[in-house]
């Protein structure tokens, strides 16, 4: 990774750490218990066809599954969104702390940036 690079994912990591707490509780008011496993969804935007499709290659030759690449907005948009899911899975702090920065920095380094997760419950 470029420096560049790291620094960003570093930013990204910080702040999806920190909403850890507060989406794990969220989810356990909403129904999810402790013991179950779930597919974690996520979700990468990239600037461009070239480096979703790279990431997405990238993450279905690495486990993740239902990994697809869709045009972000209009016909013109350039960007792009990278979505997928995990095998089930435990949700909760520790599970969190190793898989965010691996997902993290998969992305980062085909500079396609992490936005976000989430799992139905």
């Amino acid at each position: 990774m470029t420096p560049k690079q790291r620094l960003r994912a570093a930013e990204v990591i910080a702040t999806q750490m920190a909403m850890n707490s507060l989406t794990i509780e969220a989810l356990r008011n909403a129904g999810l218990s402790e013991s179950r496993e779930v597919q974690i969804d996520f979700l990468f935007v990239a600037p461009d066809e070239v480096k979703a499709n790279a990431l997405a290659a990238h993450l279905s030759a690495n486990d993740c599954l239902s990994v697809l690449v869709r045009r972000n907005g209009s016909f013109f948009s350039r960007k792009y969104l990278v979505e997928g899911k995990t095998y089930p899975t435990l949700v909760n702090e520790r599970v969190l702390a190793e898989w965010l920065p691996w997902i993290v920095v998969q992305g980062a380094v085909l500079d396609c940036e992490f936005d976000g997760w989430g799992t139905e419950v």
